[in-house]
């Protein structure tokens, strides 16, 4: 069972007569709330165990460069800064573990889970878009690695989760004793124990260390009379021997399940790991996790939940459609292949069919008709992974506005107004309704962009942190309404709007993002 992260009591949502007006000061007293429960040393939420919770923490890096909220950004930061230097992050091979059991993110549960990792990778993209931290690409690029390398399937889709254990011992994989490093990297150990904090007693259990960065390379450097470019290069070769030896132990054992929700966070990690480092490896890969979920999760009239030695069963939950939505969305941004939307709008068809309870207004979690004798639960909080239902509400807002569909675009609007006191007396457990309470607030940009040059110019405007647009487009006009009328013969045209309305059509990227800093100062 998943284990819980927030400790919040599950609240009673009783849904509301009608959609409320929103109102910034509700965002804003949610927002302090929240950043005054951070650690402003550690990162993370304050408390003795720490979970990476990458989706809030997105949620709130949006909304503090949206409302210049530095202190919030600061916290944001921090905590993925503290993270990617602590034992949570495997140093030496890349990913994520699931929590620390210290406030230090220092010593791990050492389980590697796919679901973490998929939401980490789109955390640090959009961290890298908007820092450029050549930090952040590193984690990006190793925890990609990782993925594909540990819980890469030949089909294209990925295996569920790495245990903690091997030979009967959590971590005896990933840790290390001083006098093995000796060993295996001679001269060069001493600079390596310095940087991650390894000491001949151990900085973990007894001889045991556990991996952190503990010390910033500019200091490392002086210390050993080197250039920073020499400190990281000697690091980058001792990670690559110690990687080699590690190879050779007894792996923890692979949890071979491919679930079709984590899946669709993978995707979505991957595809704004392509935005922001315009790598097109990661787009292809992106897209061949997206085409195995249509072509072996997809029934043809549901999804399926679960697949394992080639078979796919079990009836698909509120989440397995939910993100796999979420993954086509983002599949169209990388691609603008429109079929990516038609399969999302098919897949909304069905969620409504089979999960939607007309009179709370939200999805249950599972399909009545899959299961006659189903509590009808109905989940709203957010937690390690986001809610079935925040996040087809912000599918809905999102589909709604790329496809002009006011039923869709209300329907979100009503669950959102449904679950705003929750969100606002506990914005960090409710975090992606804080995050769509935020783009119903201040509507979002509509970003077309058509002609032959389409996808060099939509690269590079999505390297760009972009946290309120929505960007749609292609070589022709397609039949999304939004770009009818637009094509202008042999150019490539940018259009900035807002609900609908559009600013006068440039060809530059960079004065289509100045055309949107401007109308949001106005």
């Amino acid at each position: 069972a998943m284990q819980v992260a927030s400790g919040v009591s599950k609240m009673n949502i009783v849904p509301k007569s009608s959609a409320t007006d929103l109102k910034k000061e509700i965002l804003d007293e949610a927002a302090r709330d929240w950043v005054q429960a951070l650690d402003m040393k550690d990162g993370g939420r304050r408390g003795n165990m720490k979970f990476p919770m990458p989706t809030s923490y997105l949620a709130l890096l949006n909304y503090a460069v949206v409302n210049k909220d530095n202190r919030a950004r600061e916290a944001v930061l921090l905590t993925l800064d503290k993270m990617a230097r602590g034992g949570i992050y495997d140093q030496v091979g890349g990913g994520f573990a699931r929590y620390s059991v210290d406030p230090y993110w220092h010593v791990p549960h050492f389980e590697k889970m796919l679901y973490d990792n998929g939401q980490l990778i789109m955390l640090y993209s959009e961290a890298y878009k908007l820092t450029k931290n050549p930090f952040y690409k590193q984690v990006i690029t190793e925890t990609i690695a990782f993925c594909q390398r540990e819980l890469g399937s030949p089909e294209h889709g990925y295996y569920s989760s790495l245990d903690a254990d091997s030979e009967g011992e959590e971590g005896k994989f990933y840790v290390w004793e001083a006098a093995a490093i000796d060993k295996i990297l001679g001269p060069e150990s001493e600079l390596f124990k310095a940087c991650y904090g390894i000491t001949k007693h151990g900085n973990w259990e007894a001889g045991k260390n556990v991996l952190k960065i503990s010390k910033d390379m500019a200091k490392l450097a002086g210390e050993f009379d080197l250039s920073e470019q020499e400190a990281r290069e000697k690091i980058e070769a001792a990670k690559a021997k110690l990687f080699a030896e590690r190879e050779k132990r007894v792996r923890p054992a692979l949890d071979d399940k491919i679930l079709t929700s984590w899946n669709g966070l993978m995707v979505s990690g991957l595809a704004h790991a392509y935005e922001a480092m315009a790598s097109e490896e990661y787009r292809q890969q992106a897209l061949a996790t997206g085409n195995f979920l249509w072509d072996k999760m997809w029934s043809g009239e549901h999804l399926y939940r679960n697949r394992k030695d080639g078979r796919s069963t079990i009836n698909g939950f509120l989440d397995d459609y939910a993100f796999t939505i979420m993954a086509f969305i983002d599949l169209y941004r990388i691609s603008f292949d429109q079929q990516w939307l038609e399969r999302a709008n098919t897949l909304v068809r069905v969620a409504d069919k089979e999960f939607f309870d007309g009179q709370s207004g939200m999805y249950r979690f599972k399909s009545a008709s899959d299961d006659p004798l189903y509590v009808k639960k109905i989940v709203v909080e957010d937690n390690v992974i986001p809610a079935g239902n925040s996040a087809m509400a912000i599918n809905l807002f999102n589909l709604g506005h790329l496809l002009y569909n006011e039923e869709y675009l209300a329907r979100s609007h009503t669950m959102l107004a449904t679950a705003t006191d929750a969100m606002h007396q506990y914005a960090a457990f409710y975090y992606n309704w804080f995050y769509l309470y935020q783009m119903q607030l201040v509507e979002p940009f509509e970003v077309a962009i058509l002609g032959d040059d389409y996808d060099a110019r939509r690269q590079q405007l999505v390297q760009e942190f972009l946290p309120l647009a929505l960007v749609l487009g292609g070589q022709s006009e397609g039949n999304l309404d939004l770009l009818k009328g637009k094509l202008v013969p042999d150019k490539t045209m940018i259009y900035v709007c807002v609900n609908k309305t559009c600013q006068l059509p440039v060809t530059d990227v960079a004065a289509a993002v100045a055309q949107m800093a401007g109308l949001r100062e106005d």
